[in-house]
């Protein structure tokens, strides 16, 4: 009866402990960070050049965002009337997951067709206080919506 030689059956063992050790450190590597918090987010509207409007808010976590594990929302949704003034917090959202989002507004303005505009914003975790996460819209007094770009149509550009 022949014994395997201690050396091959060594390296066999040490080959197979360091694939497990790169497995196990690799599975830790692909888990995201704890989140050390969540992020408040302020809302800015410059409508000093239009009337009193009712704002509608969306936000999302952007599809391909790199973010923590942790709580917090990842959308948002809020309808809120803003005052005619210039540059005035309208509204503040608490609560939401850092990383990278997706913020629209939608707005109309009487007399005008409506604004729906869009920014992509990286959210910071952290005390409103020591953090500061805002977006700036500006309502505009007139928009005009280009639906057709024939000439002659009603809705279309103009020459």
């Amino acid at each position: 009866m022949a014994l395997a030689k201690p050396g091959k059956a060594l390296g066999r063992s040490l080959v197979m402990l360091v694939a497990t050790e790169l497995a196990l450190l690799a599975s830790v590597l692909a888990q995201p960070p704890v989140c050390p918090g969540a992020a408040t987010l302020t809302i800015f509207v410059d409508s000093s050049a239009a009337p009193d409007v009712q704002i509608e808010l969306d936000g999302n976590l952007a599809a391909d965002a790199a973010t923590c594990a942790g709580a917090g929302d990842t959308s948002y949704h809020r309808a809120h009337p803003c005052p005619n003034s210039r540059l005035v917090p309208c509204e503040q959202i608490v609560n939401l997951q850092p990383g990278t989002w997706v913020h629209r507004i939608t707005v109309t303005v009487p007399g005008s067709d409506p604004q729906v505009q869009a920014q992509r914003l990286v959210l910071v975790a952290g005390d409103g206080t020591d953090v500061s996460n805002a977006v700036v819209w500006t309502m505009y007094p007139r928009t005009f919506v280009v639906s057709s770009t024939e000439p002659d149509a009603s809705d279309g550009l103009r020459p």
